[in-house]
Order: structure tokens, then sequence, then C-alpha cells
């Protein structure tokens, strides 16, 4: 058997939950050898030369110099080109000349854009779609008046600068370059840099035969590495401008806390009806000072604080879903501020990683001040800050190990058995659910369902509690009201109406129904999941193809 099977993940959930890292504020190092006359430091003398002043033959003056000035100049070109082109791609929606969009002509627009999709036969993602598109494009109407104007499509486009990844590089190293300006006047020469570069090249090329060969990389490599973890990440004018915080108290702690998610599912729900929305227990412990904490997550969650609230400065959360739902439990509403989704910076696991440290400088530049702790979480059970350390959960007993084909086993001391029958311990099934369900439900989340009131809940957008709960939840709370069971061959059969099908039966989520005779289709999507007929044995939807 051990030839078949490999260590997928040793502890089961270990690789679900990521055990919670902190790093604290640092100070910064200046970098031996600078980055800018590392970047390009392989092959021949020469080609490393060429690489290196690109930029300058580029976008200097006269191909041979740059300043600090010219550089500025460089960026804010490229700024304009793109929001040039951002504003030309909308106005095009302008049909009547106005200088304003309507949502009639937005719709006009899309619709025109998605008609390859009506025309092959999808009428419901066509309409999906539509929907998802001009509740997008009308977010930008910022006083709510029914049109996007010039100056709200301006202060859009000044958050969508995106800059190619090859301009930001050459601005970043230019401004490097100007950095090591031997006279100081803020213009630097070829003449002036070239020196500095054939230093560089002789250190690293050890056996002097004009390349840096696999080994003598390797040397760069590592002097690379061993710097960068000195050095403060770069943040752009774009990553600060999609950072709006507001300030914190000059002797308030600063948090950052980044996670995929909770470890739980949530009755509530902060993204509608159709989305899965998280949640996890955040406990302040005692102290003096207040706290000022930034969270960004993966997930729609709702995040449920305790503990010494009171210790709570501002609470600033969002979500880095496209249209991210986001909630809070404990804090009073005027110390809670939901930034738009995707904003500040990228979920992150561990709080040491590079999303971190780019995450702590975004802060710290939006903030102008340092952050005094950043935590990183897989995902958020019970998270005590500013500690950042994480109360355990509960969770099967055994190491997990996976087949060759995919399957899953606990092995304990009753044997090895599915990891899908295996049951966290103390968490027996409640009556008319079986015990694979619950067991798969607290496998995806460890902390099972938790009921919260939606009254107490703030949110950044629409605040409801669930019809029908998300995922695995979802299924046991359709068992418990007797609407559905599971069936012998692991089908789920729909024996009385159900209000809609659970959200999120994507993926590994995926389950298969059988909608029983006389039952009318309920609303909603399975996601991935099979859904057939007792009526004539067929398939429903397009789930042929998983059934």
């Amino acid at each position: 058997m051990q030839s078949c099977m490999r260590l997928g993940h040793a502890i089961l959930l270990s690789s679900v939950l990521v055990l919670p890292s902190m790093a604290m504020a640092e100070e910064e190092q200046k970098p031996e050898v600078p980055p800018v006359l590392l970047k390009n430091l392989r092959g021949s003398k020469e080609d490393y030369v060429s690489r290196t002043l690109k930029p300058i033959r580029q976008y200097g003056e006269n191909r041979t110099t740059i300043s600090k000035a010219g550089v500025e100049l460089v960026e804010s070109e490229l700024d304009a080109q793109m929001r040039g082109q951002f504003l030309g791609q909308e106005f095009r929606k302008d049909l009547d000349g106005d200088g304003r969009i309507s949502l009639r002509e937005m719709r006009r627009a899309h619709e025109k854009s998605l008609r390859r999709l009506k025309e092959k036969g999808k009428p419901e993602r066509y309409t999906k779609t539509l929907a998802k598109k001009l509740e997008t494009s009308m977010q930008a109407d910022k006083n709510s008046d029914g049109y996007v104007s010039f100056d709200e499509l301006m202060a859009q486009a000044k958050l969508q600068l995106r800059k190619s990844r090859a301009q930001r590089s050459r601005i970043f190293d230019m401004k490097d370059m100007l950095e090591l300006d031997p006279n100081k006047d803020d213009v630097l020469s070829i003449a002036e840099l070239r020196p500095l570069l054939d230093k560089t090249f002789a250190r690293f090329d050890t056996n002097k035969n004009g390349w840096i060969d696999p080994d003598e990389q390797k040397a760069v490599r590592e002097v690379n590495k061993q710097q960068r973890a000195k050095t403060k990440p770069r943040v752009t004018r774009n990553q600060l401008a999609t950072c709006e915080l507001p300030p914190a108290s000059k002797d308030a702690l600063v948090v950052v806390l980044g996670s995929y998610g909770g470890h739980a599912i949530s009755s509530v729900s902060v993204a509608g009806q159709n989305k899965v929305t998280h949640t996890g227990t955040i406990t302040i412990e005692p102290g003096e000072k207040q706290i000022y904490l930034v969270i960004g997550a993966r997930a729609h969650m709702v995040w449920d604080f305790k503990g010494a609230t009171n210790r709570i400065e501002r609470i600033v959360a969002f979500s880095g879903l496209t249209n991210g739902g986001a909630g809070s439990v404990g804090i009073p509403a005027d110390k809670v501020t939901f930034l738009a989704s995707g904003s500040c910076f990228r979920h992150f696991r561990n709080g040491t990683s590079g999303r971190a440290r780019i995450a702590k400088a975004v802060v710290e530049g939006a903030l102008k001040r340092n952050v005094d702790a950043v935590v990183g979480i897989g995902e958020v059970s019970n998270m005590h800050l500013p500690s950042g350390t994480q109360a355990n959960i509960n969770k099967p007993m055994g190491p997990t190990v996976e087949t060759a084909g995919g399957k899953k086993f606990v092995i304990s001391k009753d044997g090895v058995k599915p990891l899908s029958e295996v049951m966290p311990k103390g968490l027996e099934p409640p009556t008319k659910v079986d015990k694979k369900t619950w067991a798969e439900l607290h496998r995806f989340n460890p902390g099972g369902i938790v009921q919260l009131d939606a009254k107490n809940v703030i949110g950044n957008g629409e605040v409801e509690k669930y019809e029908v709960m998300p995922q695995q939840a979802g299924l046991v709370q359709l068992m418990q009201e007797g609407a559905i069971r599971r069936l012998n061959d692991g089908f789920y059969l729909i024996e009385k109406p159900i209000a809609r099908y659970p959200a999120g039966l994507g993926g590994a989520h995926s389950v298969k129904f059988l909608l029983g005779k006389g039952v009318p289709q309920p609303p909603g999507k399975p996601g991935h999941s099979c859904v057939v007929s007792e009526e004539n044995g067929k398939p429903l939807f397009d789930s042929a193809r998983r059934c």
C-alpha cells in the first residue's frame, strides 16, 4: 500500500490552515550592493552593461543622462497615456456626445460586446453577465444620478492605472540609478554610472574571464536574496491611490492582518444569496494602547470581534474578490471602514512573505507612519490580536495520506478510513443529517456553521440571512428541514420544494442531486453539481457531463 500512497497533506487540514506568522516593524538596512546593479548581472560584461543602461538610452535626455525631473516627467507621461486609453475606451459609449455616459448607453455597449453569447443560445448566461457588467460599470456613478460623468471617470481612471511590468521596472531602475549619483546633483550620466558597473561586474567575475559563470550567478542570486529580505518593498503611486485609509492616532498600534478567509460558514451573507460568506473570530487581547486594524481577505467575510473590543480605534476591511463582501460584528459602526474590493494589497497567508511585506509598505505609505505588526493566516478561527496567535480548532486525529488516484484517507488507531467519513472528535451529526455530509462540512469548514444575527452585522452592502446556506452547510440545513436526504449511492434526493440550490457547490464541493417526482426545479444554480430528474432519469441543466 505504501507504494501507491504519498504523504499528500501530512496533518489533516494543515494544507488548509496555515499557522500564523507575524513580522514586527523593522528598520530598513541599506543594501551592500545596489539592487539595480545586480538586476541584470549575467552573461558577458557587454550584455550586462547594455541591459543596465537600457532605461537611460530609452528615456534619458539625449539618451545619455537622466534627472529627477526627467524621470518624474516620464512617469507622468506613462500615467497620462494609460488614462487616455481608459477614457477613450469608455467615452466610445457616449452615443449622444454630452460628455457623460447614461445607463442606457452603458447597456447598449455591453449588449453589443456580449451579442455572441446571446447568439450561441445561452440566454441565462448572457443576462447574468450583462447584469454584472452593468453593475461594475455604474459603480463609477458616485453621486447616483444615473450618469457616469467625465470627473467620475477620471477618478476611476486614477484607480485603474496599471503600467506594464516593463514600464514599472524601468521607472524604478532610473530612480534607483539616481540614488547612485556621485555628486548628488539629481542628474546621472552614463559616464558617471559606468565605473560602478565595471566595479560590480569585477566583484562577481571571480575567474576574470569576462563572463558571469553558473557558480558566480549563484553568488549573485544569494546576495540579491539576502538584500531583498532587508529592503523595503516598492510601492507605486497607483497602489497608494487604491488605499485611502482614515488617519490613525499617533499612539495607536497599527496591525495588518492578511488571510484567505474564515474557518466557518456564516448564516448571514454580505455578498448575496449566490455567494459564500465565511466567518472567523478575532479576539482583542487586553492592553492599554488603541488598535488600528487593517484586514484584507480573499473571501467574502464577516469578522466576529470579541474580547477587549474597547481597544479598537478603527477597523478597515476589504475583500480581494470582485464586488467582495465584508462585514463585522461586535464593533460600533462608526469605528468600521470598508474599502472597495481589491484595495491596498492582495491577501497573504504568511506574515513574512513577499505579499505581506508589500502590504506593510502600502499601509505605511497610506498612513505615513510605521506598521507595528503584520499577521498572516490561511483561515481565521480564533485569531488573538495584537499577538498574532490562533487558538486550536477541532480537527480529526491522525495524518492524512493520498493515493495515486487522488483519494484521501486518515490513519488513526482505529485503522485507515476515508477522509470523508472521519469525524472531528466530539462533533457527532445532528438528527436527520448523515455522518458523511456532516464530516464533509467540517472537513471544508472546521468551524462548521456560525449562527449570526443579521441585525448585528455591519456590512459594505446588503446584509441578509441566507435562505439556504451555501455549500455543505446548505445540505445540512435542507436535511434538517426534511427536504432532502442522502441515498446510499451518494445522491441527494430532493423530496420537497426547496427555496434554492445551496450556493458554492463547485469543484470539491460539488455533489449529485436527484430531483424527486413532482418536485419543482429549485431556483439558483447547482454549480458543478450533477442534477438528475427522477421523472425520466435525464440530467438537467448542462450537468450531463458531470453525472
